[in-house]
């Protein structure tokens, strides 16, 4: 916990993207509308898609290269089940390191959306 002078909520919102997939433009949408009601409302995402400068992201040109692998490869053991592409879904089995990048944006409240991807 970080102390800090601003008595305003912190809120930190984690999603795969900020603006491309439903569950990603309704945390952005949320996120924007938080921050327009003045609550410091900051987004986490591993591919980042705006230029808005509240949504951070760890990836690089090489970072977004290995998510697309990390997608991939997330969705191996898929291949022992019979699926659809309609019905996309991971098992989320690789895990992410995030916890550097959440501790430094201090929040109070971190909203999931979407992170297991279905």
């Amino acid at each position: 916990m970080h102390c800090r002078n601003d008595p305003r909520m912190r809120i930190l919102h984690l999603s795969p993207t900020d603006t491309q997939g439903g569950a990603a433009r309704g945390a952005y949408g949320l996120h924007q509308a938080l921050r327009a009601t003045g609550i410091d409302s900051r987004m986490l995402v591993l591919r980042k898609y705006s230029d808005d400068p509240s949504v951070h992201s760890q990836a690089t040109c090489g970072g977004r290269i290995g998510a697309g692998l990390r997608d991939r490869l997330d969705r191996v053991p898929l291949q022992l089940y019979r699926w659809e592409r309609e019905n996309w879904w991971t098992v989320g089995w690789l895990p992410y390191r995030i916890r550097n990048a959440v501790d430094r944006l201090a929040p109070d409240l971190v909203h999931l959306h979407g992170v297991g991807r279905g």
